[in-house]
């Protein structure tokens, strides 16, 4: 196994392993999504639930997945439980699922999910993987709620703005899910697409600075390697 692959099956943290931050995958659903606090914790917890249920069926379907296979088979382990997400939006919070739009069904091609499938699918113990894919999966909503919450509150003025959508439809009045705000809008520049890079780059370096103060950040190896010796070919 290479290191890279070593690397990949480290255990998920929430902090030294965050799918986001460290990992930098599944950043497309992440930086289009994340206009409104509301909208990122929706879309992290239909990605967290979709996770979950994934974990659950690759670990129990192991022995019948191939080697050669196996990523039709998460594929299609994605696709039927983001469907099931997809539906379920669709009939008790709609107004939710217009605002997420594609990047609801595009849950089933996240390459991050699909790293932790492949993870999964050797681990021994069901409670080992639902632990890591729970922490994964509440990494993926923290951070897209952090980065959500501050892109709106500085663009915006506003803070869970709409946060009814979050209720089943039934249990909301449709005409005022989103009051208009009157508020100051100091960087409007934040919620287009270019400030979503720029406050996820800021969070990545704040997280890389805080790593270097407290001496969490990866060490290097000082093992010394002895110099190459350069053969005669000559006589």
């Amino acid at each position: 196994m290479s290191e890279l692959d070593q690397r990949v099956m480290q255990a998920t943290d929430l902090w030294r392993n965050n799918p986001v931050l460290v990992q930098m995958l599944g950043l497309s659903p992440v930086l289009a999504v994340s206009t409104t606090a509301v909208n990122g914790l929706g879309l992290g917890i239909a990605t967290l639930v979709t996770l979950i249920f994934s974990t659950i069926t690759t670990f129990l379907l192991r022995r019948f997945i191939s080697d050669t296979w196996r990523f039709v088979w998460y594929l299609l382990i994605l696709a039927t439980y983001t469907t099931l997400v997809d539906t379920l939006l669709q009939w008790h919070f709609f107004p939710l699922y217009r605002e997420l739009g594609i990047y609801v069904p595009l849950i089933s091609c996240n390459i991050a999910i699909i790293v932790a499938l492949e993870k999964h699918r050797t681990e021994q113990r069901l409670s080992a993987c639902l632990s890591e894919a729970t922490r994964m999966g509440a990494g993926f909503v923290l951070v897209l709620l952090v980065l959500a919450g501050l892109r709106e509150l500085l663009a915006g003025g506003t803070l869970f703005q709409g946060w009814q959508l979050l209720m089943p439809s039934n249990a909301i009045d449709a005409p005022n899910l989103v009051a208009d705000s009157q508020t100051m809008k100091p960087f409007r520049i934040i919620g287009m697409q270019p400030g979503a890079l720029f406050v996820l780059g800021l969070l990545i370096a704040g997280k890389n600075w805080l790593d270097h103060r407290l001496g969490r950040g990866e060490q290097l190896d000082e093992t010394t390697i002895d110099p190459a010796q350069r053969a005669r070919l000559t006589d």
